[in-house]
């Protein structure tokens, strides 16, 4: 327990001339109850918790609905979103990046995700980027764009590529537009003296079998024609730079090629590439929108797996300067058939044992406890790996605060605020088959190597409360009334005493003192001494050393009792 722990005082009874067992049993009943709503007090839910910093995370973290006013880095090679719903068409999960920065205007960026590495001065680059624009931000008539640069020179091309609804621009300083309209696919450059490519995607009727035209600007001799016939290419290989003649497949919908096609680069119009159980490996920048060939319209159905490689972290960066949260990393489970106890989602930090196994060793997982309308309940779970069982160690849930394992605080104090006259402080001990379990409350002060010394004293429990100071005196002040403490008598190794005291305030100054003691063989064991106590009390007692004599202070003057 940490030190200088202040709560608001008990009515403890008025200590009589003399004490009895009958007052220590009734001290000691109010002090068990309060330090039983203190422990009520630390049960109740903390609610949700506001991280004002940056978080780094490296295992498990967090309570409740967590709001993280800083940066978040996670300190990992890779991170996964993984949705347990099934046969499910819509994005589970999601990640979602909200600027909500008021009256949008053309232009505005609304998120971004940049990749950096270190070049070869050990320094921090941009290497690339994706980040998306507010094109059209008229209501009901919206369009974005995405846009995506690269680092070049020492600096960047942006943008290097740009997707509108209209089409998509390649290129920087001379770029390409590539768009489709009034049923053609055309490939021009803004610069009227560039040609452009343009091909027909509607069958043309007039053509056997229903042909598609390619127009090739550049192809004078001939036409280049790919036809659903049963004619198939067979005149070998074409060498020359320049193709003048014609070019028929046969009916398929596979190309096969007998080498690697790595000369150049293969342009797909369709709205998905099937691969099968194949792998397509991306070299370069991984880009998601409707034309992409790997998450047409930001759709990931198979899952995605981030290989990161050694050094490197997936980081989700906003530069927007408002005080509204974002960007936002979304776990949600659409489920048809929500049910109490459906887990939501789910992080798992997995790494080898020495058998080269992979082994999950913490994971934080969230929980709908109630998905009752109006009435619902979550928690928020974090487990570890306990010698090769994965333990739960810590739930939030509609209850409170539950922790399944020892709490060490490194730092104090430890402050409890309460606002009812419950207890603060409750400390239960279950176990039912011994004579000594019960709750212990252990103050210890480390001494270090040289060890502790006469006179130390080792712990307190101090007792405050508000006196009734005028308002204009600066209103009641915060007074210590009384404590309990210990105190090393003698720390002498083998002839160890320690002492229980207390003090209290009498006239407006602190008296401190020895509690007399009832030892475990009966009696009550007043203090002893060879001299009289100085400035007695009516009421005092002491044993006199020198002449074996238990003396009582009455009526001004010492009388002996034996």
């Amino acid at each position: 327990m940490a030190n200088n722990v202040k709560f608001k005082a008990p009515a403890l009874p008025i200590p009589p001339a003399q004490y009895n067992q009958s007052l220590y049993q009734r001290t000691f009943s109010i002090l068990r109850l309060y330090f039983n709503q203190l422990d009520e007090h630390l049960r109740q839910d903390l609610g949700d918790t506001t991280i004002n910093g940056d978080l780094t995370v490296t295992g498990g973290v967090t309570a409740g609905a967590t709001t993280i006013n800083g940066e978040l880095a996670v300190n990992a090679n890779t991170l996964k979103l993984t949705s347990t719903t099934p046969n499910s068409t819509t994005e589970n999960p999601s990640i979602e990046l909200f600027r909500d920065g008021g009256t949008a205007a053309s232009g505005s960026e609304i998120g971004a995700v940049k990749f950096f590495g270190t070049n070869n001065a050990s320094e921090k680059f941009e290497y690339a980027g994706i980040y998306a624009e507010t094109e059209y931000p008229v209501d009901g008539n919206e369009q974005g764009c995405m846009k995506f640069k690269l680092g070049h020179g020492g600096g960047q091309e942006d943008p290097a590529m740009s997707l509108f609804s209209y089409g998509l621009v390649m290129g920087y300083g001379n770029p390409i537009l590539m768009s489709y309209s009034n049923g053609y696919m055309q490939f021009y450059s803004p610069n009227a003296a560039q040609k452009s490519f343009k091909l027909n995607a509607t069958p043309n009727a007039t053509v056997a079998n229903g042909a598609y035209d390619i127009y090739l600007p550049d192809v004078t001799s001939g036409t280049l024609a790919v036809t659903n016939s049963a004619v198939a290419f067979t005149a070998g290989a074409i060498t020359g730079t320049t193709l003048t003649g014609t070019l028929q497949t046969a009916a398929q919908t596979n190309i096969t090629s007998v080498g690697a096609l790595d000369g150049g680069s293969i342009t797909s119009g369709f709205g998905t590439i099937n691969n099968g159980g194949s792998s397509i490996v991306n070299t370069g920048t991984f880009t998601l929108g409707a034309t992409s060939p790997y998450a047409p319209y930001g759709i990931i159905n198979g899952g995605l797996t981030l290989n990161l490689g050694t050094g490197k972290t997936f980081d989700m960066v906003s530069t927007n300067t408002g005080a509204d949260d974002h960007p936002v990393l979304n776990s949600y489970r659409d489920s048809s058939s929500p049910a109490d106890a459906d887990t939501l989602g789910t992080i798992r930090y997995q790494g080898n044992n020495d058998a080269d196994q992979k082994v999950t060793y913490a994971e934080v997982e969230a929980q709908a406890d109630d998905v009752t309308d109006g009435t619902e309940d979550g928690a928020y779970k974090i487990s570890r790996m306990v010698a090769g069982t994965s333990t739960l160690g810590f739930e939030l849930n509609a209850s409170g605060v539950d922790i399944s394992t020892p709490l060490t605080v490194n730092t104090g104090p430890v402050t409890i605020n309460s606002n009812d006259t419950n207890a603060d402080l409750v400390i239960s001990n279950n176990e039912a088959s011994s004579a000594d379990a019960s709750p212990i409350i252990k103050l210890n002060r480390s001494h270090g190597a040289s060890g502790g010394n006469d006179g130390d004293d080792i712990g307190k429990i101090q007792f405050f409360g508000a006196n009734d100071r005028g308002l204009s005196s600066g209103g009641p002040e915060q007074i210590l009334y009384a404590s309990l403490f210990t105190e090393i008598i003698d720390s002498g190794d083998g002839s160890e005493d320690g002492g229980l005291k207390y003090s209290r305030v009498t006239g407006g100054s602190q008296q401190t003192g020895d509690l007399v003691t009832q030892p475990l063989n009966g009696g009550v064991q007043f203090p002893a001494q060879s001299a009289a106590p100085s400035s007695p009390a009516n009421g005092q007692v002491y044993y006199d050393t020198d002449d074996h004599k238990l003396k009582l202070y009455a009526n001004g003057a010492w009388v002996d009792l034996n």
